[in-house]
């Protein structure tokens, strides 16, 4: 969990840099994460078993760990929605 909580402090620490980046910039980081999102995929996969399987140990069952069971297809998912964000107008 400490590792969790180190990349979220990085992440609030960089919020004031992402929301002032070109829209560019944050299109290209986006696509970016989309892209690893499915380079890794095999890694992400490996890492959740993992979770799944502590999760279980845990004591969480069902439709809990079926939420966070991550496999191909949402993966690709999840990238895909990444990459329908770029094609988004930038708010900012």
């Amino acid at each position: 969990m400490d590792e969790v909580t180190g990349i979220a402090k990085k992440a609030k620490a960089a919020a004031p840099q992402i929301a002032s980046a070109g829209t560019v910039l944050k299109n290209r980081v986006l696509a970016g994460i989309a892209k690893n999102l499915i380079n890794y995929s095999g890694d992400i996969i490996s890492a959740n078993e993992k979770d799944i399987t502590k999760s279980r140990k845990d004591g969480i069952t069902g439709s809990m760990l079926d939420r966070l069971r991550l496999d191909r297809k949402a993966i690709e998912k999840i990238a895909e929605s990444i990459n329908e964000v770029i094609m988004l107008a930038d708010p900012v």
